[in-house]
């Protein structure tokens, strides 16, 4: 059965009295011309036109006179903010002076330079206070909570069983204010969260379409970078607005993943903000799940106080027509037979850029542990180091260097699934006195993991630190080594903890990273067994009982991941040098035969 979603953007409403005019404007232009019944209403943004309660007002009446007459449930509205969203005076409010003698050097991202006096500093409590109108004026009105003010939890999952879809809701706002207004982006730890909740249920035949604000092609455009991570988790379809002209475009990440971007232009903004030549417009959406395609229905509005009518503008210009059609792609996993050859071949490498990142502390006093840190991310994330919890718990320097290369990385997709697998990186530190490395594994659609390598200094003195990275077969990645040398006085040397371990106590630590790996290999299996089940089981009561059973085993699952990390940072031999019982029994047996020659030597 075909599936009707309206599409609404930039609305900008004033006040209630034209709220009243546009509702009854869009009721007839929906009932009697297109003869539809909306199933969906999605909203990309920019609501109200200031961010004042009275504009959220008119809003929700517009909104709730379209949900009554039509007959929709309200947990079938998906909405997201737009830049108008946001209200400049609560960003203001965020602001304070301070005295030039009072901020730190470096500035970070938290101040403003306003000249020799000072800067502007921004609390974070306040500042995250600028979507409180829309939250609790509009938001909660539709769905009983409030926006969620943190940006880590501000990409939101909208499912529908029984239409097998599923809406994905970012703020593509959340780092804009009034000082900078262009600043648009998506929160890559809000997406990469709402990824990870995906991966515990199935969706694999369902639609997925993303929701946000700003334009993704053309001038002026956000990053894209993310929306590789969207169509390898099978999104086709991205809905935004914010440009003010329906607009259509597509997204091609390899030969079999591509994302459809679908742009409305803007419902209801005022003369003076409007594209010059291009009217009012919203879209309709006509989901026909058998024919595996999406008709996107444009409608326009000369006139403010004039009636909606079809907008001739898609296809050939001299005989354009009101829609195009989005023919969606097929389900690879499941045709194993219409995989291209590109597809099938398991060996033919995926080339992906990312960004490797190293931290260290700027200094250390002797006999002080130090952490240097290594993660490969995202070309457009954060830098390594930028935030707290980036470093071990009471580990944290006051001062840090940072540093980061570019790289190529490949990746193979597997030939049943079509999933691109990860890839194994060799992370090498090196100095004049030593040698440590350990390895990296890379998934194609997330961070990789921070590696630590804890350091002890030993002397006072410069030393100089080059991080190198190799993949797995040990062949050099085209990037430099990336150097950790700085013309500040570095007071470390060579200290690698464990590195004056006897052998029996080498030994005792190789058996006990052992004996944490296998555990930590058998509640991996046992996870992996309770998220089937889990997926599979139908009764309520126990899909409770299996939601908290895996919610206890991932507290373990943790747990022991953590204590495994720890005992290789104390280990002067890698835990990946060590990965089975017969290697860790040669180590043994070398040890006995060494202290059996030295009983010799003494008789």
């Amino acid at each position: 059965m075909k599936k009707y979603i309206l599409h609404l953007s930039d609305i900008h409403l004033g006040e209630l009295a034209e709220a009243k005019i546009y509702r009854t404007q869009l009721e007839a232009d929906l009932k009697r011309k297109l003869k539809v019944r909306p199933d969906y209403i999605v909203i990309t943004g920019d609501i109200a036109d200031h961010s004042t309660p009275d504009e959220y007002k008119a809003a929700f009446y517009l909104i709730h006179g379209l949900v009554k007459r039509f007959g929709i449930n309200l947990n079938r509205i998906v909405v997201v903010p737009g830049n108008h969203d946001l209200n400049w005076e609560f960003s203001a409010k965020a602001y304070e002076n301070v005295l030039k003698h009072k901020m730190p050097n470096p500035l970070n991202e938290k101040y403003i330079q306003i000249g020799s006096a000072g800067a502007l500093k921004r609390d974070e409590a306040l500042y995250k206070k600028r979507f409180d109108n829309f939250s609790t004026h509009f938001y909660k009105k539709i769905y009983g909570r409030k926006y969620p003010l943190e940006y880590a939890k501000q990409g939101i999952l909208h499912c529908f069983p029984e239409d097998q879809l599923l809406f994905l809701a970012l703020n593509s706002c959340w780092h804009i204010d009034h000082h900078f207004t262009e600043r648009s982006g998506i929160n890559m730890e809000a997406l990469s969260r709402t990824l990870d909740q995906m991966s515990e249920a199935n969706y694999d035949d369902w639609l997925k379409i993303a929701v946000w604000h700003h334009h993704v092609t053309g001038q002026e455009m956000m990053k894209d970078e993310f929306l590789e991570l969207l169509a390898v988790h099978d999104f086709q379809v991205c809905m935004h607005g914010h440009i003010h002209e329906a607009k259509e475009g597509f997204y091609k990440d390899d030969s079999s993943h591509g994302i459809h971007i679908i742009g409305a232009g803007t419902f209801g903004a005022p003369a003076k903000n409007q594209v010059s030549g291009i009217p009012l417009q919203y879209n309709l959406l006509i989901f026909d799940p058998n024919s595996e395609t999406i008709t996107v229905e444009t409608h326009k509005k000369e006139k403010p106080g004039g009636a909606w009518s079809a907008d001739a503008r898609w296809g050939d210009r001299n005989n354009p027509k009101p829609r195009y059609i989005i023919h969606l792609k097929a389900d690879f996993s499941k045709e194993k037979s219409q995989i291209d050859d590109h597809f099938k071949s398991p060996t033919k490498p995926f080339k992906k850029e990312r960004r490797v990142d190293v931290v260290a502390p700027s200094n250390a006093q002797v006999g002080q542990s130090i952490d240097i840190l290594v993660q490969v991310r995202f070309s457009n994330s954060p830098l390594l180091g930028a935030e707290n919890e980036d470093w071990p718990l009471k580990r944290k320097p006051s001062s840090v260097e940072k540093d980061s290369e570019p790289v190529e990385l490949e990746f193979i997709r597997d030939p049943i699934t079509g999933k691109l697998k990860s890839t194994l990186l060799e992370i090498k530190v090196v100095s004049k006195d030593f040698i440590t490395h350990q390895r990296i594994e890379v998934p194609p659609d997330k961070y990789s993991k921070r590696v630590a390598f804890l350091l002890t200094a030993r002397k006072m003195g410069n030393c100089g630190i080059n991080v190198e990275i190799y993949i797995a077969d040990h062949h050099i990645i085209p990037v430099d080594k990336i150097s950790e040398t700085s013309n500040q006085d570095r007071r470390f040397d060579n200290g690698i903890p464990g590195g004056s371990m006897g052998t029996g106590n080498k030994r005792r630590l190789c058996q006990q990273i052992l004996n944490t790996q296998k555990r930590w290999e058998l509640l991996n299996q046992k996870l992996a067994g309770l998220k089937e089940q889990y997926i599979v089981e139908t009764r309520r009561e126990e899909k409770f009982r299996l939601k908290q059973l895996i919610a206890e085993t991932e507290k373990e699952y943790n747990q022991v991941e953590r204590e495994l990390q720890d005992l290789e940072k104390l280990s002067s031999v890698s835990v990946n040098h060590i990965k089975t019982e017969g290697e860790y029994n040669q180590i043994e047996r070398e040890s006995q035969d060494k202290e059996q020659d030295k009983e010799q030597d003494k008789e």
